[in-house]
């Protein structure tokens, strides 16, 4: 991959990264304000599970992905979530009025990343010296 690439990766990462953190705390406030059992239910385990597995894809593997760590199963999880979103307001009824836009636009681009990685200037790329075990 050439340096132009890696750096519109890298603006990739960072810009779908800063469009998607405000839904990821909004998800974090109303898990700690106690909202939970507000939250939908478009997979049928509960509504809390459902938040908290939304938080965990839109805010932890959101902060993943800008990163670049563990790129490519972080925007994997994250674009699960958002065809999940898709889906839900798809079925819902009135698909072009419901807002399916957002998600249906990040199901693509998380896709996309998961498939290129995190590209040059990701935290991938780094080598961690680990000692070894043995004397």
């Amino acid at each position: 991959m050439n340096t132009y690439s890696n750096i519109g990766l890298l603006i990739l990462r960072l810009f779908a990264g800063v469009a998607m953190l405000p839904h990821g705390i909004s998800k974090l406030q109303m898990l700690l304000n106690g909202n939970a059992s507000n939250f939908l239910d478009p997979i049928g385990i509960g509504a809390t599970p459902s938040l908290i597995l939304a938080l965990f894809a839109e805010l932890g593997c959101t902060l993943l992905v800008m990163l670049g760590f563990f790129t490519r199963p972080a925007a994997a999880i994250l674009a699960i979530n958002m065809a999940v979103a898709s889906y839900f307001l798809f079925s819902a009824g009135k698909p072009f009025e419901s807002g399916i836009d957002f998600p249906f636009l990040f199901t693509g681009v998380f896709v996309a990343i998961a498939l290129m990685g995190g590209g040059r200037y990701s935290l991938d790329r780094v080598k961690v010296f680990v000692p070894s075990m043995q004397q």
